[in-house]
């Protein structure tokens, strides 16, 4: 199954789908620290690369077999590792042109004690 949803399967192209709600926890499958800045667009963040500070970006995969891209949010590299279960937690990105806050999702541990 893909994430995000699409009018078509793109395993297949077969034209009917169903959508389906995601749980907001599921387990790490893998992960990476993302550091060089991507291009704009889609990212919407420093401007330039000596302002750009490095993240950390993960698969978390779902019961249901969907497997979603998303960054790492409240870890250090080396504090996570995977089969971590994770959670959605919602962070800021950017802000618009009236400058009120953009936000999207992201994952974090969902164990409080997560300090290795």
């Amino acid at each position: 199954m893909g994430f995000p949803a699409a009018e078509s399967c793109t395993g297949c192209g077969g034209e009917t789908t169903t959508a389906v709600d995601l749980p907001t926890e599921g387990e790490l499958w893998t992960w990476t620290t993302q550091s060089v800045r991507p291009p704009s667009p889609p990212y919407a963040g420093a401007e330039s690369a000596e302002d750009f500070s490095p993240y950390l970006v993960g698969y978390v995969a779902f019961e249901s077999g969907v497997c979603v891209e998303g960054r790492l949010a409240e870890v250090e590299p080396g504090g996570v590792r995977i089969g971590d279960r994770m959670h959605i937690v919602p962070v800021e990105y950017s802000t618009d042109s009236q400058g009120a806050p953009l936000s999207t999702f992201a994952f974090a541990p969902t164990s409080a004690e997560v300090t290795r």
